[in-house]
């Protein structure tokens, strides 16, 4: 048998007690902005021994524990939850244990907008105020307003606003020619209603021929 000198034993056995090994690394993930509400991210990995100190880190840069980010270590298993993802969530994380790290890469494909709640018809009497509103499945959306496919601009005449998922198009002043199909669009998504205005001076003089 081969007899090792001692302080080559001593040191390996050193160099056994501070090496850091990943045992299991996290996986890659790519997931569909809200196909779920509340969709969670979950990173997990696990060294060859307990009690290190683990360092958690998003392109390169520090992570603290947060309602969104949830960091745990139970032993040897190292966690990382991504609470509500978004695009934005997209990037490489790194685990640092003790003096090794690992990568994994998250990819949060964006959702185009729909419409959760479209546009309803409308029949109101001249001279007063007419409302569309419409639920979109995301915020921070633009979007356009359109009479008969004309672009409306917000004015005096048409108030236009926007709370969160929530688009409104307000109507102002009635007359008889604003009948017409008022269309909210995004991207290549729409929604169209139609507005009957009762009464005025135009239907007056319809009465009376």
């Amino acid at each position: 048998y081969l007899k090792l000198p001692r302080k080559f034993l001593i040191f390996m056995l050193l160099l056994c007690h501070v090496l850091v090994l990943f045992e299991k690394k996290p996986e890659d993930v790519v997931i569909m902005e809200g196909k779920t509400e509340g969709d969670t991210v979950s990173l997990s990995c696990q060294v060859s021994k307990p009690g290190l100190s683990v360092q958690w880190r998003k392109n390169r840069l520090p992570l603290r524990g947060s309602m969104r980010y949830n960091m745990k270590q139970d032993g040897c298993l190292l966690e990382l939850h991504i609470v509500d993802v978004k695009p934005e969530d997209s990037a490489t994380y790194t685990c640092k244990a003790g003096t090794a790290e690992t990568t994994a890469t998250v990819v949060v494909k964006e959702l185009s907008p729909f419409y959760k709640k479209e546009l309803q018809d409308v029949e109101v009497e001249a001279g007063g105020t007419a409302s569309f509103s419409c639920e979109l499945s995301k915020p921070g959306v633009s979007v356009q307003w359109k009479k008969n496919n004309l672009l409306l601009r917000a004015n005096a005449k048409y108030e236009i606003k926007q709370d969160g998922c929530i688009q409104q198009l307000q109507i102002k002043d009635l007359k008889p020619e604003d009948s017409g199909s008022y269309t909210c669009h995004t991207g290549n998504v729409e929604t169209t209603a139609t507005m009957t205005v009762k009464g005025g001076i135009l239907c007056m003089l319809q009465y009376e021929k």
